[in-house]
Order: C-alpha cells, then structure tokens, then sequence
C-alpha cells in the first residue's frame, strides 16, 4: 500500500529556527531545547489557564488525564517517593509536569496550524475528533499504545497486545 498523501513534519519545520540543515541524532539533541524555546516564544500564550482549559474541554482533559497516566508510571522510578518525596507531593509534582506538557502542547497545536492550515493532523494521543484525528501505531485492541511507551507482544492466535512493560 502506498500512502501518498500522508507526509511528516519535525519541529524544525514549525518554527523559524536557523539550526543545522541536516539533523541526525546528535544536531537534534544539540538543538532541541532551541527547537521548543523557539516554539514557545512563536507559539506559546503565558496568559493561559491551564486548569480552566482542563476543566472546560474534553480534549484537554482527556490529553491531560493521559499525561498524567503515563508519567506517574514513567517516573516512579527516577523520582521515588522517599523521605524528602512523599507520595502527596510526587502526585503534585506530576500534575505540574502534565500541566507544562499542555502548554507545550497548545503551543505545537497552534505552530501545525500555521505551518499546515489546510491539512488533517493526526495524533497518537485520545481525542474527540474535533481538532485532530487519533490513530493508533499499533494494531491493538489495548488502546492508543505507542511502542516507545510500551512492550509488544504477538500472541499465539495472531493477536497483538501492548501494554506498559509493568503490566505483563
């Protein structure tokens, strides 16, 4: 099957940014914090409340409850709850980390629609359908896995299953 009407696009091709032409893996990690501060000072709205938007759209919230999902079991164990961490506090910590990725995220919405005004963005991430179009990376029946967030298995009967490397 060919997809011709289907292209990608990095971040470097939303923001005016003069980095390097040719990015491997060592320009882009060199530029990347470049990339998202360009984003931000393009892009970005500090005037925001992010509580709001979370509280008003169903899009934020689910974004967001996902974020959430995913860093308090990506980060238990770089930030353990110890001593000087407890578990009220790692909870808050994660929150704030989930409300910074929204503001990121809304910055990178409004940079694709400049750059691709008349074009269907699709996304890995729940949605409504309103602004994007969620697919899924994998052919599972376990959700909108993404396999650099997951373990893969092929099961006997043909299935495929993904899920959090804890969960099996």
């Amino acid at each position: 099957m060919q997809l011709q009407h289907i292209s990608f696009s990095r971040i470097r091709d939303l923001v005016d940014f003069p980095g390097p032409q040719e990015l491997n893996e060592i320009t882009y990690v060199a530029s990347a914090t470049n990339f998202r501060r360009r984003l931000m000072n393009q892009h970005g709205d500090d005037s925001i409340d992010i509580e709001e938007r979370i509280n008003a759209g169903k899009d934020t919230m689910m974004t967001y409850l996902g974020y959430r999902r995913f860093l308090v079991s990506d980060l238990k164990y770089v930030f353990p709850l110890s001593e000087t961490r407890s578990k009220n506090a790692y909870k808050k910590n994660v929150k704030f980390l989930a409300q910074e990725m929204l503001r990121r995220g809304y910055a990178f919405a409004g940079a694709v629609k400049a750059a691709f005004p008349n074009h269907l963005r699709l996304s890995i991430h729940h949605s409504t359908g309103e602004h994007k179009v969620s697919i899924s990376l994998l052919n599972t029946n376990t959700g909108f896995t993404t396999p650099w967030h997951c373990s893969v298995a092929l099961m006997a009967n043909g299935e495929w299953l993904s899920a959090p490397k804890g969960d099996f």
